[in-house]
């Protein structure tokens, strides 16, 4: 039977068990092991912005977990934590704090302690797996491992933040104008505007797990490819589309799988390598029809390139809430875009090409 039940936790995993029990003979069947992670309850300092704060004790790793919505396109980290020879992850970054070289510059925060001076890490990433995102840190966590190399480790708690940043815009297509409006945090950039080239090719799928291929030849200094795969007819279970960069001395690689929902899917990567790509097909189970099975898939694609024409010149800050409008040039190829480019960081060097967000046809049949 199926059973339902609803799980309410504190904030970051939780774990239980679910006893089977034989009530007759009091005897303990099963225990089945259920979890659930909780977010962390943040402060909120500004609107799309909140902090995270926690204390890790000694020789711990602790993790946090943090909401971040399918409300949120993308998203900035920024972790401050002194420096104590220790790892930690999050969302579009990984630091190893090791020895050598050791602390960095600053004055330590408590040498009698062994606790370094602050350090700050931050990236800004697409908000591509909506959910529960996990921030994981450690003060020398994993004791086991240390060795004569390390110095000795911090013998008091330290005390570290997070402070993410949430952004979305979204953009309307308003006759001869765009209006844009930002629905998060204030942010920093300018809107982008793309011409497109549109293209229809056939895919075929056929055999015990519907499989079909195509080759693509990619030209060079695209902005974006998009494709939208529709099939043909209904088809059961999942099914995957695989984008194979080919354009190396090493074979194809996947540069990225999505799931077909039912109906269609639409699949984008950002500034492709230019050369040979393919686009595989693949049904995760066996279908029914088993290997007489064929199934057909319109793929529409389209081919971005940054419009020679810009609609906004500079970066400019635009509060949470603000609604500004632009007006929209004289499109060059079949099929425009438009866009919002968050400007980057100069001195972070994974953020100092910034990120694109909000990526909207503006012609009704572009994918």
């Amino acid at each position: 039977v199926r059973v339902r039940f609803r799980a309410s936790g504190a904030p970051g995993w939780n774990i239980a068990f679910l006893e089977l029990k034989d009530v007759d003979a009091d005897v303990v069947m099963q225990d089945v092991p259920l979890s659930v992670k909780a977010p962390d309850v943040p402060e909120t300092i500004a609107p799309g912005v909140e902090k995270y704060e926690q204390t890790i004790p000694p020789l711990r790793s602790v993790s946090r977990y943090v909401e971040v919505g399918n409300d949120v396109e993308a998203a900035r980290y920024v972790v401050h934590v002194p420096f104590t020879d220790s790892a930690g992850n999050f969302p579009g970054g990984r630091i190893d704090q090791k020895v050598p070289p050791g602390p960095g510059p600053g004055e330590p925060i408590d040498a009698a302690h062994h606790v370094g001076p602050m350090e700050t890490h931050q990236s800004l990433v697409a908000n591509d797996t909506p959910g529960i995102q996990q921030i994981w840190w450690e003060n020398r966590g994993r004791p086991e491992y240390l060795t004569p190399d390390y110095p000795p480790a911090p013998d008091v708690p330290i005390h570290d933040d997070v402070t993410v940043t949430k952004y979305a815009v979204s953009i309307a297509h308003d006759g001869d104008a765009l209006r844009f409006t930002n629905k998060l945090a204030t942010i920093d950039g300018r809107a982008e505007l793309y011409d497109a080239t549109l293209k229809t090719e056939k895919l075929s799928a056929s055999g015990a797990h519907a499989m079909g291929a195509i080759d693509v030849t990619v030209p060079a200094n695209l902005a974006e490819w998009r494709l939208r795969l529709t099939p043909n007819q209904q088809t059961e279970g999942v099914s995957d589309v695989y984008l194979l960069n080919c354009t190396g001395k090493d074979g194809c690689s996947v540069a990225t799988t999505e799931e077909i929902a039912p109906g269609m899917k639409t699949v984008a990567i950002e500034k492709p390598a230019a050369g040979a790509w393919k686009i595989v097909v693949r049904s995760r189970d066996q279908v029914s029809e088993g290997p007489t099975c064929k199934i057909g898939y319109t793929i529409e694609e389209a081919r971005l390139t940054l419009a020679t024409v810009p609609i906004e010149a500079a970066d400019s800050e635009h509060a949470s809430s603000a609604t500004w409008t632009l007006p929209l040039p004289r499109k060059t190829a079949d099929a425009q875009y438009a866009a919002f480019h968050i400007a980057g960081t100069p001195d972070v060097a994974n953020e100092k090409n910034g990120l694109l967000i909000a990526m909207t046809p503006l012609d009704p049949n572009a994918p």
